[in-house]
């Protein structure tokens, strides 16, 4: 029974991903009502999970990411002097309903655990959205439309199955057919925002390693030239879109004390994740331990989502909203609880990560 309950958690992790991922797709197949009721099912069991699984005593006032809590609760009060009020509720209650998924993944599962879930659901989508795309060349009018997240699953997919490989949980002759595979998506796509999430995310990787190369007390420098190029990086993507960062309809509410706070949410993720990869972790008599590969997965991460974000955000489009707010808050909240332990579940998972012991469920 605890084996099937385990399982069954796996299960809803990699459907919270493969939801959020594909998150354009549901109003396509099921209409914007039918969307609207798969989100509010799945939140309904999520806090479920989150409740049998202990994940809200995790989120005691010292591991809460303040800056979080402050957007959800501005978001909540915006909602009194929104002027359209049904339209503010609506992106309100979709930002909650995708933070609550965040948080249950950060509360459940390792990194590496994380990192094998995503593995699944992304190889899932590409095929089944690649799938489609045939089907629709061959044999479906020409109205129908493709597949709209292809360019963003097949780069996540390329940057999880390249960290899945180094760790060694996937082999290199699977890695190099799925690569083939999300290449090809990439190029159907043909999304610059997908090239820029994954150059941000190379960069974001070069950093890191730059930074374990050097001595402790040494790494100061290269998190500041990071910081600095993250930031040419973010305005120049401004500037070259023509807008200036804004809030999606149904958001606007929040108008620019939101901003503020996104932003006090985006900068203190990015520094915590950024010590977790590049400084070693600490045994419980305090003996540091050999870098391990899950480390870098908080940032590159974090580097990913944020592209996405701010594409979003300074066109006003929500294609990517879903899954760049959720891998961002998922970051945001497990980068937390990671900052105040001295002992990680960094080892290496194997794709079916339904075998992970999960929190809640002893052997």
């Amino acid at each position: 029974m605890i084996t099937e309950t385990r399982k069954g958690i796996s299960a809803l992790g990699a459907l919270t991903l493969f939801t959020a991922l594909s998150a354009e797709v549901w109003p396509r197949l099921l209409g914007a009502p039918g969307a609207i009721i798969l989100w509010a099912a799945l939140s309904a069991l999520i806090a479920v999970a989150v409740t049998r699984l202990g994940g809200w005593a995790k989120l005691h006032p010292g591991l809460l990411p303040k800056s979080l809590a402050l957007v959800l609760v501005l978001a909540v009060l915006s909602i009194a002097w929104a002027p359209e009020r049904a339209p503010a509720a609506g992106g309100i209650a979709g930002l909650l309903a995708v933070t609550l998924a965040g948080i249950f993944l950060a509360t459940t599962f390792s990194w590496p655990a994380l990192l094998a879930l995503l593995g699944r659901s992304s190889r899932l989508l590409i095929g089944l959205a690649l799938i489609f795309q045939l089907v629709r060349a061959l044999f479906l009018p020409p109205g129908i439309q493709p597949v709209a997240c292809l360019g963003t699953v097949a780069a996540l997919g390329l940057v999880v199955l390249i960290v899945q490989c180094l760790s060694g949980t996937v082999g290199l002759g699977r890695m190099l057919c799925w690569v083939a595979v999300f290449a090809g998506a990439l190029i159907v796509a043909g999304s610059w925002t997908a090239v820029a999430a994954l150059a941000a995310t190379g960069l974001a990787w070069g950093a890191l390693r730059l930074a374990r190369s050097r001595a402790e007390g040494h790494r100061g420098w290269v998190a500041i030239a990071s910081a600095g190029v993250a930031v040419l990086a973010g305005t120049t993507l401004a500037m070259t879109s023509g807008h200036w960062p804004a809030l999606p309809e149904g958001l606007a509410s929040m108008s620019a004390a939101g901003l503020v706070l996104v932003l006090a949410v985006i900068v203190s993720t990015l520094y915590r994740a950024w010590w977790l990869g590049a400084d070693r972790q600490h045994d419980s008599t305090g003996i540091p331990l050999p870098f391990a590969t899950a480390s870098l997965v908080p940032l590159l991460l974090a580097a990913f989502a944020l592209v996405y974000l701010a594409a979003d955000l300074s066109s006003g489009a929500t294609a990517n909203l879903a899954a760049s707010w959720l891998i961002l808050t998922t970051v945001t909240v497990k980068s937390k609880q990671d900052a105040h332990s001295v002992a990680l579940a960094l080892d290496a998972v194997s794709g079916r990560s339904r075998d992970r012991e999960l929190p809640g469920f002893p052997r």
